[in-house]
Formats: structure tokens, sequence, C-alpha cells
């Protein structure tokens, strides 16, 4: 796992930045829950998210270079550098080490990230070593516990969903 770059001034005033509008939007927008697809083969784990058109949202920071294809929809994301691309599926693309997003969908989108899993380690053990451990100052207490109930939603979401698409996979694999 790649953790050892070094993170410039630049870097660290575009994190702020991008602190500053995650703010804003969790004053101002309706937070929603985005339920995750996960899906594990041996060796392998891939996140899937499903967004809806016109959604604004943030991502985490990625510990790990890793790639990601998006799947379906129009949109725009805005890294680490402060320049904003817009990507058309399909498009597969590449994740680098310490890369935090913001993004607009322009159309309904399907995100993937596709990350190596040799030990097949579980998702909770898996996320400790994706994503860095990082809390917004920025944003008030009150809207941290509502973040943590959508999250908690979207956890719980991902249990139901996931058992349910594995079962239609059985069913496709037996035919």
């Amino acid at each position: 796992m790649e953790t050892n770059k070094e993170i410039t001034t630049d870097e660290i005033n575009i994190g702020k930045r991008m602190d500053e509008i995650e703010a804003t939007m969790c004053q101002n927008l309706e937070l929603l829950t985005l339920p995750l697809v996960h899906r594990f083969t041996n060796g392998l784990y891939i996140r899937e998210l499903s967004i809806p058109k016109g959604t604004l949202l943030t991502s985490k920071t990625h510990k790990t270079q890793h790639q990601f294809i998006l799947l379906k929809g129009v949109i725009s994301v805005w890294d680490n550098d402060g320049t904003e691309t817009l990507l058309s599926a399909p498009y597969c693309g590449i994740t680098e080490c310490f890369t935090r997003r913001i993004a607009y969908a322009w159309d309904d989108c399907i995100w993937s990230t596709c990350h190596a899993n040799p030990e097949n380690k579980s998702l909770k053990e898996l996320e400790l070593d994706l994503f860095e451990d990082y809390e917004n100052t920025l944003i008030d207490e009150e809207i941290k516990a509502k973040i943590k109930m959508a999250q908690d939603l979207s956890d719980s979401l991902s249990k139901t969903i996931n058992p349910i698409l594995e079962n239609k996979k059985e069913e496709i694999c037996h035919q």
C-alpha cells in the first residue's frame, strides 16, 4: 500500500477549500443516503456507488492507488489539484494515493472502484486500509450526527442489497 507521498502546500490549501465546500453542502443541502454495493471475489474487492442525477458529493480520502470505473452517466469531478474533469461513461481511470474528490452528477451514475484484496480481508478491515480516518472540523456536531445516521442507514441498506445480488448471481450461474 502506497502511503508515503509528500503532500504539498497547494494540496493542503485545496483540502481546506474542500472542507469548506463540504461544510457548506452539509449546512445547505439535503443529506442523501447512497447505498454501496460490495462485491468480493478471491483477491478482489469492488465498491459500487449509485449516484442520482443532480447529486453533489464529496469522497473519502483514499490511501491507495486503484482503478475506478464510471459505468453509467456523466459526472464532473474536482480532484486534489482543483481542476474540473467531465467524465462520461464508459470511463476507466486511476485514483492516486491521498485523492479526495468533489463531484456533481449530471445524469444518474454508477461509479465503481476496484481494490486488491490478496488476504481476502473483511469489509471493516479493508475500509481501514483504503480510507483516511478524517473528520471535517468545520461541520458542527448536529450535522455530524445526521451524517452518521445516513451512513448507518446506507450500511444497513447495503447489508440488505448485497445478499439479494449474491442470490441473483447464484441463480444466473446455475442456469
